[in-house]
């Protein structure tokens, strides 16, 4: 397999809790707008701190996958379409489609089947996370 792209990202959790002081209804439209709606109920059902710690996580992994990929897939990024899964060989991003329903609340369609594989990686120390996303190919003949 070959690298197509590396990216990294590092965030300041504390940003999103001064977001929250001053307005509790940014973080939540933000929130929506990085959030692929399967992050989002695990976000809604947890409490403020462990909100916090997941919009940094989900902000900085889905940052550091933006900037492994391509200008064309970079143009072409939603937040919302990204999200993190576990699989055997560890955390990797997919994206999938989404459409709009009449409540606002979007519904995933179905998973895009893509050429490439970004693994991800976070770590957290004090109020810092950082993430790495190495994006490969997934075909044996790419050079």
């Amino acid at each position: 397999m070959t690298v197509l792209g590396v990216g990294v990202d590092v965030v300041r959790t504390s940003r999103f809790a001064e977001i929250l002081k001053r307005s509790p209804t940014i973080l939540d439209r933000i929130s929506k707008r990085i959030l692929h709606p399967v992050e989002h109920t695990n976000y809604q059902s947890s409490s403020q701190a462990r909100q916090l710690q997941i919009l940094a996580s989900t902000w900085a992994v889905k940052e550091a996958t933006f900037k492994s990929l391509s200008i064309g897939d970079q143009r072409r990024f939603k937040f919302a379409e990204w999200r993190r899964v576990n699989r055997l060989h560890g955390y990797e991003m997919i994206q999938t489609i989404l459409q709009p329903q009449e409540n606002d609340k979007p519904s995933v369609i179905k998973e895009v089947i893509r050429e490439d594989r970004i693994l991800v990686s976070t770590s957290h120390d004090g109020d810092y996370t950082i993430a790495n996303a190495l994006r490969q190919t997934t075909l044996n003949n790419v050079a």
